[in-house]
């Protein structure tokens, strides 16, 4: 998803969300693309991979998620 190309287009909407529209302008242009994965019916980026919350050259996989089970 190209998302710099998005911010530049829909800009009005990304001032709402930001506190700082130029440093969020700055990251995206390091980072201008975002990969998104569809894993159980949910939109993820990155794969659902997280990396930020795991120690370095580790990442967290996203918890499994068992959709439409009924409730116990």
């Amino acid at each position: 998803m190209p998302i710099y190309k998005l911010a530049r287009s829909y800009g009005r909407l990304f001032k709402e969300y930001a506190g700082d529209e130029k440093t969020v302008l700055e990251l995206i242009k390091k980072d201008p693309y975002i990969f998104m994965t569809r894993v159980g019916g949910l939109l993820l980026t990155d794969a659902g991979l997280d990396f930020s919350n795991s120690p370095e050259g580790y990442y967290t996989l996203p918890p499994k998620i068992q959709m439409n089970q009924p409730k116990e």
